[in-house]
């Protein structure tokens, strides 16, 4: 598990871009590095290309001192990652603006991983209802959740074909949002017969909306 993100600011739009801006740089130098084409593989090889996939959510928060954008990312890793070597090239890639957060194994295996980042894609974090619209409307339109290597792309079957054991049968569509007041998930389970048109999406998305404004 690894976080980053540059330091506060006070324009949620340009940390947002920064952090993207650092990821970007970041991938494209340990794609340089992992080219036959550079004429020099392995020198400028860098913390990253330790990493064979990841899946990287952004998570944002404002308790009073800024915009705190930051990413998690679950990381299959070829080799440990150096935690000072790491900092040192995010703090060059963003010229000085982003630091290392945590870098940590996973404690309890690779689901539990996965699902702590996965979680950030449906909890907004601790913003009031104004700072939530907020971020909706700067960051509608871009990835706030994005898998890379290995997990880029990863073949799957028709859901009703998983293999694991005990998921035999018809399935179930649940749909979770995040209450605030209440700091707990509030799911529900989508009725079979309910086929959501583009009105039906809307509605849906006021009621949970509204429960999680309660």
């Amino acid at each position: 598990m690894i976080t980053f993100g540059p330091r506060n600011g006070s324009d949620f739009g340009e940390r947002l871009a920064l952090l993207k801006d650092i990821i970007k740089k970041m991938g494209a130098a340990a794609r340089k590095a992992e080219s036959k084409s550079s004429g020099h593989q392995g020198h400028d090889v860098i913390e990253w290309n330790k990493v064979a996939g990841s899946l990287r959510a952004i998570e944002v928060t404002n308790k009073g001192k800024g915009w705190h954008v930051h990413t998690h990312i679950f990381a299959l890793l070829r080799d440990y990652i150096n935690r000072e070597r790491l900092s040192e090239e995010l703090m060059r890639f963003s010229g000085g603006e982003c630091k290392i957060l945590d870098v940590r194994k996973c404690k309890n295996g690779i689901i539990a991983g996965m699902c702590e980042v996965v979680k950030y894609a449906i909890k907004p974090g601790q913003l009031t209802k104004e700072q939530t619209l907020h971020v909706y409307n700067e960051a509608k339109g871009g990835r706030m959740m994005d898998p890379a290597g290995i997990l880029r792309g990863v073949p799957m079957g028709d859901i009703d074909q998983d293999d694991l054991p005990k998921l035999d049968g018809p399935t179930r569509d649940l749909i979770a949002c995040w209450l605030w007041g209440d700091e707990r998930y509030h799911i529900r389970e989508l009725p079979q017969e309910e086929v959501l048109t583009k009105a039906e999406e809307a509605r849906l998305s006021c009621q949970l909306l509204a429960s999680y404004n309660r």
